[in-house]
C-alpha cells in the first residue's frame, strides 16, 4: 500500500503499478463462469439499444442543427457582403457630393470676390468722381476765399 501511495499524483504510473503488483496474486486464477440472470441480460439489452438509439437520434440531431446553423452563416455572410457593397456606394456617393460642394463653394467665392472686385472698382471710380467734386468745390471755395480777401485789402 505504501508503494501504490506513492504514484497518487501521477495516474499512469498508478495504473502500471497497481497492474503490475496485482498481476501476481491473480494470474493464476481461472474465470469464474457465473449464469447471469434471463432478467439481467434482458434489461442490459433494453437499456443499451435505448442508449444506442439515443446516440444515433442526437447525432441526426446534431447534423440537422449544424447544417441549419451553416445555412444561417452563409445567409449572414452574404447580407454582410450586401452591406458591405452599399457602405462603399454610400462612401463614394459622400465624397462624389462633397466635391460637388466644394467646387460650388468655390464657384460662389469667385463670383463673390469677381462682385466684390466689380463693386470696389465702382467705389473706387465713385470715390474719384467724388474726390475731384469735392477737390473742384474746395478750389472754388478757396478761390472765392482768396478773392473776398483779394477786395478786403483793396
Amino acid at each position: 500500500m505504501y508503494w501504490v501511495v506513492q504514484y497518487i499524483d501521477d495516474q499512469d504510473m498508478l495504473k502500471k503499478y497497481v497492474h503490475h503488483k496485482l498481476y501476481k496474486y491473480v494470474k493464476d486464477q481461472e474465470m469464474k463462469n457465473v449464469e447471469i440472470d434471463a432478467d439481467i441480460k434482458k434489461e442490459y439489452e433494453n437499456q443499451r439499444k435505448y442508449l444506442e438509439n439515443s446516440v444515433h437520434s442526437l447525432k441526426k440531431r446534431l447534423e440537422k442543427e449544424t447544417q441549419i446553423h451553416q445555412e444561417d452563416n452563409l445567409n449572414i455572410m452574404h447580407e454582410n457582403i450586401q452591406l458591405i457593397n452599399d457602405i462603399v456606394a454610400l462612401r463614394e456617393e459622400v465624397k462624389d457630393v462633397d466635391k460637388s460642394l466644394k467646387e460650388r463653394k468655390n464657384s460662389n467665392r469667385l463670383k463673390n470676390l469677381s462682385q466684390k472686385a466689380e463693386s470696389t472698382q465702382g467705389n473706387v471710380n465713385t470715390i474719384e468722381d467724388e474726390s475731384k467734386i469735392v477737390t473742384g468745390q474746395r478750389g472754388r471755395e478757396s478761390m472765392r476765399h482768396e478773392k473776398e480777401i483779394m477786395e478786403t485789402i483793396v
